[in-house]
């Protein structure tokens, strides 16, 4: 498993670098030198914003589900389960963090503590595919007929089976018999307040079109660049999140952003700032961010690290 994880972190690094040379690294920096800053400080500012809501919808889900845990509790679970995510292949091995934050320091059960995870991917599925296809409506016809298949990307293939069939739900399910009681009661007790679900599916909402206005502000910011289309920016935002899972570092979420953009006749080096952007204001972001986390709840990194080896063996 480890020999494993270096590979895909080397694929990783191998496919920003050959990214930044396809885009010409002398283009690339020069359109670096003249974004506006102020902008991407809005970027920033955003995806902070992104991290409240999304701890805000875990924070209901959790109390719907029947259990009492402070927001600052959640918020910080949260963020250590972001960048746990978004340094591991599969970006599945944040979730176990979470669950077991919740289990060990706020007392939530095991079935309980996945459920809500289990909601919330349930939640950004339907919000993201929609988002997608309501992209492709608007942008295909900008879009040459030579180009159209690089966009026909599989949105619905094995999505399903990646929410279903995780190793680590896999594991929390064998682990004991109580856990299959403890999710349905917890999933069933989400499903049973409309109220908290309605919030939380607009909540879900926001989160995603946050993501998707963050990226066409950082295009905005790109100097010379116009946006012919807000679909090709839901398109991006959509397939890097959904797709660009499989390899750490977010370097297949840059990629496909790139892809998008370049399909839609943005300039090559353009699309591929804004690819490396996105990811330099969100993913890179959410590690310090963890770390700090980390230092707030009191885990140390050799027990992250141990408890995430487990999950992922």
């Amino acid at each position: 498993m480890k020999k494993k994880i270096i590979g895909l972190i080397v694929v990783s690094i191998i496919l920003i670098i050959a990214m930044i040379f396809i885009a010409d690294p002398r283009k690339l920096f020069n359109i670096l030198s003249k974004v506006n800053l102020q902008i991407i400080i809005y970027v920033v500012l955003l995806y902070l914003i992104n991290i409240v809501f999304k701890a805000f919808r875990w924070h209901l889900l959790i109390n719907s589900s029947g259990k009492s845990v402070s927001f600052s509790k959640n918020i910080s679970f949260l963020m250590i389960g972001l960048m746990v995510n978004n340094t591991t292949p599969g970006r599945i091995a944040g979730e176990p963090v979470r669950v077991h934050l919740l289990n060990s320091r706020a007392n939530v059960s095991v079935g309980r503590g996945l459920a809500t995870i289990f909601a919330e991917r349930i939640m950004d599925l339907i919000i993201l595919t929609t988002m997608a296809l309501i992209g492709l409506i608007f942008i295909l016809p900008l879009i040459p007929s030579s180009d159209i298949q690089i966009l026909l990307i599989p949105f619905f293939v094995n999505i399903f089976n990646r929410i279903t069939k995780d190793k680590w739900s896999d594991k929390l399910e064998k682990s004991r018999e109580s856990f299959t009681s403890s999710f349905k009661k917890g999933f069933n007790e989400i499903l049973k307040t409309k109220k908290y679900g309605i919030l939380c599916m607009f909540l879900t909402v926001l989160i995603w079109l946050n993501e998707a206005f963050r990226i066409y502000l950082i295009l905005l910011a790109l100097p010379g660049v116009s946006v012919s289309s807000f679909g090709s920016v839901l398109i991006a935002s959509s397939a890097a999140t959904l797709f660009g899972i499989a390899l750490p570092g977010g370097a297949l979420n840059a990629a496909l952003i790139a892809m998008v953009f370049t399909a839609t006749g943005i300039e090559v080096a353009s699309a591929t700032t804004a690819g490396i952007l996105a990811i330099m204001t969100s993913i890179w972001l959410s590690v310090p961010l963890g770390i700090i986390a980390m230092f707030i709840v009191g885990l140390k990194i050799d027990k992250l690290a141990k408890k995430k080896q487990g999950r992922m063996n």
